[in-house]
Protein backbone atom coordinates (compact mmCIF):
# COMPACT_ATOMS: atom_id res chain seq x y z
CA UNK A 1 0.00 0.00 0.00
CA UNK A 2 2.82 2.34 0.67
CA UNK A 3 3.91 2.01 -2.81
CA UNK A 4 0.67 3.24 -3.70
CA UNK A 5 -0.02 6.03 -1.10
CA UNK A 6 4.07 7.00 -2.29
CA UNK A 7 3.17 7.88 -6.07
CA UNK A 8 2.29 11.83 -6.92
CA UNK A 9 0.29 10.78 -9.72
CA UNK A 10 -2.80 9.23 -11.10
CA UNK A 11 -2.47 5.93 -11.74
CA UNK A 12 -4.19 3.97 -14.12
CA UNK A 13 -4.94 0.19 -13.25
CA UNK A 14 -1.99 -1.53 -15.03
CA UNK A 15 0.30 0.78 -12.76
CA UNK A 16 -1.56 -0.27 -9.82
CA UNK A 17 -0.47 -4.20 -11.26
CA UNK A 18 2.96 -2.96 -11.96
CA UNK A 19 3.39 -1.62 -8.71
CA UNK A 20 1.75 -4.25 -6.74
CA UNK A 21 3.72 -6.43 -8.60
CA UNK A 22 7.10 -5.00 -7.75
CA UNK A 23 6.26 -4.79 -3.68
CA UNK A 24 6.33 -8.49 -4.01
CA UNK A 25 1.96 -8.79 -3.71
CA UNK A 26 0.11 -11.88 -5.69
CA UNK A 27 -2.29 -10.36 -7.96
CA UNK A 28 -3.94 -13.78 -8.36
CA UNK A 29 -4.13 -14.20 -4.27
CA UNK A 30 -5.55 -10.43 -4.28
CA UNK A 31 -8.04 -11.05 -6.84
CA UNK A 32 -9.34 -14.20 -4.82
CA UNK A 33 -9.26 -12.21 -1.69
CA UNK A 34 -11.73 -9.72 -3.46
CA UNK A 35 -14.08 -11.80 -4.59
CA UNK A 36 -14.10 -14.46 -1.69
CA UNK A 37 -15.28 -11.01 0.52
CA UNK A 38 -17.26 -9.07 -2.09
CA UNK A 39 -19.97 -8.60 0.30
CA UNK A 40 -18.51 -7.30 3.27
CA UNK A 41 -15.92 -5.05 0.99
CA UNK A 42 -19.53 -3.83 -1.08
CA UNK A 43 -21.46 -3.31 2.65
CA UNK A 44 -17.91 -1.61 4.14
CA UNK A 45 -18.05 0.72 1.14
CA UNK A 46 -21.92 1.27 1.68
CA UNK A 47 -21.70 2.41 5.24
CA UNK A 48 -18.70 4.42 4.42
CA UNK A 49 -20.91 6.12 1.84
CA UNK A 50 -23.65 6.91 3.65
CA UNK A 51 -21.78 7.73 6.85
CA UNK A 52 -19.82 10.69 4.39
CA UNK A 53 -23.31 11.89 2.88
CA UNK A 54 -25.01 12.14 6.49
CA UNK A 55 -21.50 14.56 7.44
CA UNK A 56 -22.17 16.01 4.01
CA UNK A 57 -18.67 15.46 2.77
CA UNK A 58 -17.55 16.76 -0.52
CA UNK A 59 -14.55 14.60 -1.06
CA UNK A 60 -11.34 13.56 0.36
CA UNK A 61 -9.89 13.68 3.36
CA UNK A 62 -12.39 14.93 5.30
CA UNK A 63 -12.20 14.54 9.05
CA UNK A 64 -14.55 14.59 11.85
CA UNK A 65 -13.04 15.07 14.89
CA UNK A 66 -15.34 16.14 18.15
CA UNK A 67 -18.40 17.62 17.12
CA UNK A 68 -16.82 19.35 14.15
CA UNK A 69 -16.09 17.99 10.49
CA UNK A 70 -13.36 19.21 8.33
CA UNK A 71 -13.35 18.81 4.46
CA UNK A 72 -9.58 19.06 3.21
CA UNK A 73 -5.89 18.64 3.36
CA UNK A 74 -4.69 19.34 7.29
CA UNK A 75 -1.62 19.40 8.15
CA UNK A 76 -0.47 17.35 11.46
CA UNK A 77 0.50 20.32 13.37
CA UNK A 78 -3.35 21.51 12.47
CA UNK A 79 -4.57 17.81 13.04
CA UNK A 80 -2.42 18.23 16.22
CA UNK A 81 -4.20 20.94 17.60
CA UNK A 82 -7.42 20.74 16.55
CA UNK A 83 -7.85 17.23 18.54
CA UNK A 84 -6.30 18.97 21.04
CA UNK A 85 -8.92 21.40 21.08
CA UNK A 86 -11.97 18.78 20.92
CA UNK A 87 -10.02 16.64 23.84
CA UNK A 88 -10.21 20.27 25.84
CA UNK A 89 -13.58 20.93 25.26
Amino acid sequence: MDVLMATPASLSEEDVKRLLTSAGLDLGKIAAAVRQNDKKISNLLTRNYDQALAFNFGGTPSFVIGKTAYSGVLSKDQLRDLIKQARAA
